[in-house]
């Protein structure tokens, strides 16, 4: 993140926000089948567990 005279902390939280909001995948009402998944595969993020599940 480059501060610019123009840029206050708010607008770089926003930048990164959206830069993050761009990756994520809305699970709803499957989200506790995900984590026990990924519990019982032993993995500790859930970038490790998508990728696994993209490699199959």
């Amino acid at each position: 993140l480059s501060t610019s005279p123009g840029c206050d902390s708010r607008d770089l939280k926003r930048k990164s926000d959206d830069r993050r909001n761009k990756s994520r995948v809305n699970l709803g009402a499957l989200y506790p089948r995900w984590r026990a998944l990924r519990d019982r595969l032993g993995l500790r993020f859930d970038s490790k567990l998508a990728a696994v599940l993209l490699d199959r």
